[in-house]
């Protein structure tokens, strides 16, 4: 279950059938900033590889948000 936060940043994750996709979802009062975004891309990763690196063979993270992103 994800629960949207109205002040927080949140990730809403998207399970295909070869990758597991988290998509950025913007508080409802404000928008993504371009240093939110990169931290979220960036902290998620490092997460994934301290703790998940056994189970995953590639991580990516697109430069801009994608259409699925809510960033605005």
């Amino acid at each position: 279950m994800i629960i949207a936060s109205t002040t927080a940043t949140s990730l809403l994750p998207v399970v295909r059938s070869t990758m597991l996709t988290f998509n950025i979802i913007k508080p409802k009062s404000s928008n993504v900033s371009t240093v939110a975004y990169a931290y979220y891309h960036g902290h998620l990763t490092e997460t994934f590889l301290s703790h998940f690196d056994k189970n995953f063979t590639k991580a990516t993270s697109s430069a801009m948000p994608t259409s699925e992103d809510k960033v605005k």
